[in-house]
């Protein structure tokens, strides 16, 4: 059990224990009764607006593990297209140095070529 499991638990007892002491302790009179209303209507204020909060944070923390799960699924997938990229340009850099040197190219020129396009395109994937 969570921390705000136990502390609404936790509040929802007192709650109710609260409210079965003033009905057993101001039962008598008019008077009795009137005060109880108001001490009760306070109390209840307050236990409900603690237990809101308290299931707001639990709401808002399912929101908050998505979105952190969709950061780090966005950034291991911005590694991946990086690292594809970088030996990309690398095969390019690579065929244009061939390109240079061979004067004409031939097909180690073409395979480099062909090499990073297909590299290029799975990192778009």
């Amino acid at each position: 059990m969570k921390l705000s499991d136990i502390v609404a638990i936790l509040l929802t007892a007192v709650f109710l224990g609260v409210s079965i002491w003033l009905l057993n302790t101001y039962g008598a009179g008019d008077r009795g009764w009137e005060h109880a209303v108001v001490v009760y209507n306070a109390l209840t204020s307050i236990a409900f607006t603690a237990v809101g909060v308290l299931l707001g944070a639990k709401v808002q923390q399912v929101h908050v593990d998505k979105a952190n799960a969709d950061a780090e699924q966005a950034t291991n997938d911005a590694s991946k297209k990086s690292a594809a990229i970088k030996t990309a340009l690398m095969k390019l850099e690579e065929a244009a140095g061939r390109n240079v040197q061979e004067a004409g190219g031939g097909t180690v020129t073409v395979d480099s070529i062909s090499g990073a396009r297909i590299i290029l395109q799975q990192a778009l994937s």
